[in-house]
């Protein structure tokens, strides 16, 4: 996703800095889902008997967070 996210802010005809700047706005509320996600879920693993503990929740959100467009 990133390199197809960034191809196209590249060539969206902003300078390269600009293009970086959209680029981090547009990409980090999504990366930082999935490694926050990614962190919680380790956690289980690590401890599966922790209160709350819903691996099957969480990668549904983020399997349904990752089908909307990048």
């Amino acid at each position: 996703e990133d390199a197809v996210v960034l191809a196209e802010m590249l060539t969206s005809g902003d300078g390269v800095d600009e293009a970086l700047l959209k680029f981090m706005a547009r990409r980090f509320p999504r990366v930082k889902m999935v490694l926050d996600n990614s962190l919680q879920l380790a956690e289980w693993e690590i401890h599966p008997d922790s209160p709350g503990a819903d691996p099957g929740r969480i990668m549904g959100q983020t399997l349904h967070a990752l089908v909307a467009p990048a």
